[in-house]
C-alpha cells in the first residue's frame, strides 16, 4: 500500500476532527449459511465490533446460530429467499424473484425466508437484497412482509415510506473475473472520497458502510482487515445498524469534541 493513500486519508480524518467530529461507520458481511472456519476468522478480527451478518434462508443451518450464541455484536439481516438468480441476462442485474413478481407474492417468500431464519434461532432485524438489487417492487414487498428497515449500496438516501435504509458504499473484493481483494489503495481513496463528500455538506452524522464476504476472502484480504479495523477504531466510530437507523443526529461539535478529546 502506498504512503500517499495513507496520509490523503489521515488529512481528511484531521478535518473531521477539527471541525468536531468523528466519522461513523457499519459493517455488513454476506453470504452466510453455517458456522466456518472463515466466519470464526471474521468474528475474532472483529473483536466486539458491530457486525451486521447477511444470512441466506435457503439451506441455513442450525450451527450458524450455535456459532454466534456468544457473538453479542452481531446482528442478522435476511439476506434474499433462496440467492438463486431467476433474471435472464438482458434483464440487468441479478435477483431471487422474476421481474413480473407481483408484491404480495413477493412479500410471502420474503415472509417464508424469514420465519425459516427464526426456526434456526436466528432473528433478523433487517432485510437486504442479494445483488444488492433494490427495485419498487421490492420496496412495496418488505412492509408487507414485516420489515422495517433494509440495506443496499450506495444509494441509502432514496426514502420510502414505512422504510429505513442503511446502505453500503465500500466493498473490499472486486468481483469481476473473481472475487478478489480490492487493495488497500484503493479502499483509503473510497473512504476518503465519502468522508469529504459528507464533510463538505455538512452531512456529518451519515454513516459509510463496508461491505465484506467472509466466505470469499482470499489471504490479501484477511490481513488488510487484520490491520485496518484496529487502526480505524482510533478515529471512527463504528455503529450498530439499529442504533444508526434509529438514533438522532450528531450532537453539537462542541460537544462532539468533548466527548472525543
Amino acid at each position: 500500500m502506498s504512503l500517499f493513500a495513507r496520509l490523503r486519508l489521515a488529512r481528511e480524518l484531521d478535518r473531521w476532527r477539527a471541525a468536531g467530529y468523528r466519522p461513523r461507520l457499519w459493517w455488513r458481511d454476506g453470504d452466510a449459511r453455517e458456522a466456518s472456519p472463515a466466519l470464526d476468522r471474521l468474528l475474532e478480527i472483529a473483536d466486539g465490533l458491530p457486525l451486521a451478518l447477511a444470512v441466506v434462508p435457503y439451506a441455513v443451518s442450525t450451527t450458524l446460530a450455535r456459532s454466534l450464541y456468544l457473538a453479542h455484536n452481531v446482528t442478522i439481516a435476511q439476506h434474499g429467499i433462496d440467492h438463486i438468480n431467476r433474471r435472464q441476462p438482458a434483464a440487468g442485474p441479478a435477483a431471487d424473484y422474476s421481474q413480473a413478481i407481483g408484491s404480495s407474492i413477493l412479500a410471502c417468500k420474503i415472509r417464508a425466508g424469514r420465519q425459516t431464519l427464526e426456526q434456526a434461532d436466528l432473528k433478523p432485524v433487517f432485510y437486504t437484497p442479494p445483488w444488492n438489487r433494490v427495485e419498487p417492487v421490492l420496496l412495496e414487498a418488505l412492509p408487507l412482509a414485516g420489515y422495517g428497515a433494509l440495506s443496499g449500496w450506495n444509494d441509502d438516501r432514496a426514502i420510502w415510506p414505512g422504510l429505513r435504509r442503511l446502505d453500503t458504499h465500500i466493498d473490499l473484493l472486486r468481483w469481476k473475473n473473481g472475487a478478489r481483494f480490492r487493495g488497500a489503495d484503493r479502499i483509503f481513496e473510497e473512504l476518503r472520497r465519502h468522508l469529504a463528500a459528507r464533510r463538505q455538506r455538512n452531512a456529518f452524522a451519515e454513516p459509510i458502510g463496508l461491505l465484506t464476504h467472509h466466505l470469499e476472502h482470499d489471504d490479501e484480504c484477511w490481513r488488510f482487515l487484520r490491520v485496518f479495523l484496529p487502526s480505524l477504531r482510533k478515529t471512527v466510530d463504528f455503529g450498530d445498524f439499529e442504533d444508526l437507523t434509529l438514533g438522532g443526529p450528531l450532537p453539537h461539535p462542541r460537544h462532539a469534541v468533548d466527548q472525543h478529546p
